[in-house]
């Protein structure tokens, strides 16, 4: 059973052709080359669009876009024919803020983005216009644009169809194929999308790098480009999209496959190996070699003289060995080296290794020492654990006989220490492996000296005749930290009244990475009762729990106070149900002392009933904080074009509604039907008097 995939355009002879047709040929065209571009390949940048600065005419510094080719995750080409020269219009948006563009280098880091676009040209010539919206054109430009912005995903790219679903390219293999954890298609290239027709505004940002640029101080006024530092190049380049090829398999069409940048020069060294890597090589992963070695060669690729390689070897006993083979004379003048990387004598050459362990291909071997004359050259101290050994230093030794018997040997004579394994310092009788006696009446124990000698610190166990560890700045201060008897732990105080007390001073919890560490409440059994953290989300802020990972109160980053929600929408927000024990209201401020312009309220019946009331449901109670079930209530958007004062939209775009006055609203009504029903009132007694008199008559 056959599956249809495209229709291909295809004609008979005496067929009449009409527009429909040879639009189809190019839709078909430009199809297939959208699914052999996401197909064999992933959407990027595949040559040129780099950002370059120049000095303008006037000393300012103007950026271009320079010529490149590229396409997106439609398959969709944009080409850069000529440089473009970015101009201010683009940057209008961006407001003047002292705390980021007054810092130096002045100015912000703005990400820039390329985007397809297309509009029709070519109408038809005059006389043969249409008069219905849809005016045929005879040809499409393609364009293209630029935006700036740190865009989130939705704002950088549209969904896209697969199959029978709407959903975002990264998304496509879990949809299709759901795993636990999900797979992520992280090059977002899907060949087998519906691309969208002409004239569909599908969006899909490429991105191009980043620029520094300086809002003017004056607004309306247009900014300036600021020269990039190291830090701004090396960030732009990290968030440029290049394009790359899919495959399983990659044939060398001749003796080699190279891989090598497209602006680097051929290397001029040949060999028959079959991956030719000319530049840097990164592995994220294991390396394996089989069977084979690995060899270091000379940039000239002649290793003959001097041949120096790694690997994996049997010996003729069996056992499995790792060789390293330097040269293949043995005469002490090839050496393995290890060490950290210094600057040269000559700045302007490379850094050099200081060789701290040295191999040379006589066997001789250097610790601290390059140039070893004997089989083990120590420059420095060793030891050794499990048995007797022998240190010779140029005619002298040092070494362990054995039985815990320590010996140096210089010419004839030999000095010895024998003991047990404690030291103790003040003290002969040792209780541990070290022992340090405390003497005068702070019983000082140790000090800690600078290079010069001078103590700058000191440890002692009793401050003013209070026992406790104090860990004191010499001749500055005693109690940086103190820990007493009892176990009250003080820093800057020498008589801790709790488990820790900290004396004019700050308690700082700072992140190493994002998270700055809980205050975590427990009962003696160990369950939580309450939490305080920070919450490492941008713009969030204090969160409180009296148990769990749920915040019962926040603070976020503005100072706004939220009950029940992690991300309160104004000064005070309770996410769900509020009350108070002393009324239906909560005080305001009234004073007639603190009014001016005070007017009656005129026509108030008539615009309270201008409002609807309804009754509803949540679509998601549990995000607003409201209850499940029929509600009643207004609309804010029909409360808006009434009284618009009385709705805001918040920080997450929604309208929110605070009708403030609608009690004055509500009196004034209640007035106006109040006198509105004395007045029938008093015409219906005048009615019945005249009605009671026509009676009387009547009945004469």
């Amino acid at each position: 059973m056959g599956i249809t995939q495209a229709d291909r355009p295809q004609f008979y002879e005496g067929q009449y052709l009409g527009a429909a047709d040879l639009a189809a040929i190019v839709q078909h065209a430009q199809t297939q080359r959208a699914r052999h571009e996401l197909g064999a390949h992933t959407w990027g940048i595949a040559s040129g669009l780099q950002l370059r600065e120049l000095q303008g005419p006037g000393g300012q510094l103007d950026l271009f876009l320079l010529p490149g080719y590229a396409w997106d995750g439609f398959g969709r080409a944009v080409a850069v024919l000529l440089p473009f020269k970015l101009g201010a219009e683009l940057f209008k948006t961006l407001v003047y803020d002292a705390s980021q563009d007054g810092s130096n280098p002045a100015g912000r880091v703005v990400e820039l983005w390329l985007r397809y676009d297309e509009t029709p040209a070519q109408p038809p010539r005059r006389g043969f216009e249409r008069c219905d919206p849809d005016t045929p054109y005879g040809r499409v430009q393609e364009k293209f644009r630029l935006e700036i912005g740190r865009l989130g995903l939705a704002e950088q790219q549209d969904q896209i169809i697969a199959g029978d679903y709407l959903l975002f390219a990264r998304e496509v293999l879990d949809q299709f194929e759901p795993q636990s954890p999900p797979a992520v298609l992280y090059d977002e290239s899907v060949a087998f999308q519906q691309f969208p027709d002409v004239g569909q505004r599908k969006r899909w940002l490429i991105p191009l790098g980043a620029v520094r640029y300086q809002p003017n101080q004056s607004q309306g006024q247009a900014g300036s480009f600021v020269a990039r530092v190291q830090a701004d190049l090396d960030y732009s380049e990290s968030l440029r999209r290049y394009a790359g090829v899919v495959a399983s398999a990659i044939q060398a069409a001749g003796p080699a496959i190279r891989l090598r940048q497209r602006t680097a020069p051929y290397a001029s060294v040949l060999s028959n190996d079959l991956v030719w890597v000319e530049g840097g090589l990164r592995i994220e992963g294991d390396a394996r070699l089989f069977g084979s070695k690995l060899a270091w060669l000379p940039s000239s690729g002649n290793a003959a003289d001097v041949p120096i390689d790694m690997r994996r070897a049997r010996s003729s006993t069996g056992e499995t060995m790792l060789e390293l083979a330097l040269g293949d004379k043995g005469d002490g003048l090839t050496r393995f080296a290890i060490g950290p990387l210094v600057d040269a004598s000559d700045p302007t050459l490379p850094k050099v290794v200081s060789e701290k362990f040295v191999v040379l291909d006589n066997g001789n071997t250097g610790i601290g020492t390059s140039t070893p004359q004997l089989k083990l050259d120590i420059r420095g101290d060793f030891g050794r654990q499990d048995g007797a050994a022998t240190l010779s230093l140029f005619g002298s030794r040092i070494g362990d006989i054995g039985d815990g018997i320590l010996f140096a040997r210089s010419g004839g004579g030999v000095v010895a220490f024998d003991g047990g394994d404690k030291v103790g310092v003040g003290s002969s009788t040792p209780r541990n492996s070290l022992a340090v006696r405390a003497t005068g009446i702070s019983e000082e124990l140790i000090s800690f000296e600078e290079a010069g000698g001078a103590t700058k610190w000191h440890l002692n166990q009793k401050v003013q005749n209070r026992p406790g560890l104090n860990f004191a700045e010499t001749g500055v201060a005693d109690g940086r930290f103190f820990l007493a008897a009892g176990g009250n732990i003080g820093i800057g105080t020498t008589a801790p009244a709790a488990k820790l007390e900290i004396n004019d001073g700050d308690l700082l919890f700072k992140a190493a990475a994002l998270d700055p560490g809980d205050i975590i409440f427990q009962e003696a059994g160990g369950a939580q009762k309450g939490r305080i953290w920070s919450n490492p989300a941008p713009g969030a802020g204090l969160r409180l729990s009296s148990s769990g990972n749920i915040a019962n109160i926040s603070i976020d980053a503005g100072g706004n106070v939220g009950i029940g929600t992690d991300f309160p929408l104004s000064h005070f927000y309770v996410s769900g149900d509020a009350g108070k024990s002393t009324g239906f209201y909560w005080d305001s401020l009234s004073d007639e002392r603190l009014k001016e312009k005070i007017t009656p309220l005129e026509g108030a019946l008539t615009l309270l009933l201008a409002l609807r009331g309804v009754t509803f449901e949540w679509k998601e109670p549990e995000q607003v904080g409201g209850r499940p079930g029929k509600q009643m209530g207004l609309v804010a958007q029909e409360v808006e074009a009434h009284f618009p004062e009385w709705v805001s939209t918040s920080r997450a775009g929604y309208k929110m509604l605070n009708p403030q006055g609608i009690d004055a609203l509500m009196i004034e009504s209640l007035r106006e039907l109040h006198d509105e029903n004395n007045e029938l009132r008093g015409r219906v007694s005048q009615l019945e008097e005249r009605l009671a008199a026509l009676e009387a008559r009547l009945a004469k």
